[in-house]
């Protein structure tokens, strides 16, 4: 089965649409992974990174909050432990290319598994070239 590592730019649009673009391309890879089309992997540093995006720039608390939490953890995606070969070449990957070690763990993680990394933030992702990257905007289902 095909798997694919999705970021936290597209876990976000899951959990609230809020001045956020490619909702329903993200909502159509979701529904592929629900249906068994495919699998999601992401770094378990996701979790820590999507929860900072919502309290932070969505500006959740309370019940609003406590609901994307549940939410979060029954998406059907498998959270990948950060070991020190993923940690290192995420390191690498982030010195080499100039970018934060939040975004360099994604594109290590889809090096490993050679599998595609699908995301809503370019400006980063798709600067390591043995990674195929997917704009989530591009998203159709197969």
């Amino acid at each position: 089965m095909d798997s694919y590592i999705v970021d936290a730019s597209v876990v976000v649009k899951w959990l609230n649409q809020d001045r956020e673009l490619s909702t329903r391309q993200a909502f159509s890879l979701l529904r592929g992974a629900r249906h068994g089309n495919y699998t999601l992997l992401s770094s378990d540093l996701l979790i820590h990174e999507v929860l900072n995006v919502l309290i932070r720039s969505k500006r959740m608390a309370g019940v609003e909050l406590a609901e994307a939490i549940e939410t979060l953890f029954l998406l059907p995606y498998n959270a990948v432990p950060t070991t020190k070969d993923l940690a290192t070449t995420a390191g690498q990957i982030a010195e080499k290319y100039g970018m934060t070690f939040y975004d360099a763990i994604y594109v290590a993680l889809a090096y490993t598994k050679k599998s595609p990394l699908v995301t809503g933030n370019l400006k980063d992702q798709d600067k390591f070239p043995e990674v195929a990257v997917v704009n989530i905007a591009n998203w159709s289902e197969i």
